[in-house]
């Protein structure tokens, strides 16, 4: 199970906070995430999540593209999302990771949809 709120920045960006829980294990991750155009017009996030002691960097691989990449791997493992809006009130969010070193593999994929209450 997932749950995605976006919201509107005052630059044009938009924030995401996500998380993904389970029944077995309930709350298992969750973020804060900004998604901003960069001045070199690639979309930019950055990711406060709780895996981690520190906001990551993803750069889109060009621009208004899906995918997201660190510029450098930092700390163990390289990472990169993926988000994409698949049809009106669909989001899918994909995080990749692998050891540093190795290229990173789709491991967790959450699928929300527009919740109109």
């Amino acid at each position: 199970m997932c749950r995605i709120a976006v919201a509107p920045l005052p630059n044009g960006g938009v924030s995401l906070d996500y998380e993904a829980m389970s029944h077995d294990q309930g709350l298992q991750h969750e973020e804060h995430t900004l998604l901003v155009v960069g001045p070199d017009e690639r979309d930019r996030l950055y990711v406060a999540h709780s895996e981690s002691p520190f906001v990551t960097e993803m750069v889109a691989t060009s621009p208004g593209a899906a995918r997201f990449r660190q510029p450098e791997p930092i700390g163990p493992f390289a990472m990169e999302i993926v988000i994409e809006a698949p049809s009106p009130g669909h989001l899918t969010y994909a995080w990749w990771w692998a050891p540093a070193g190795s290229a990173p593999v789709e491991q967790s994929r959450a699928e929300a949809r527009l919740d109109d209450s």
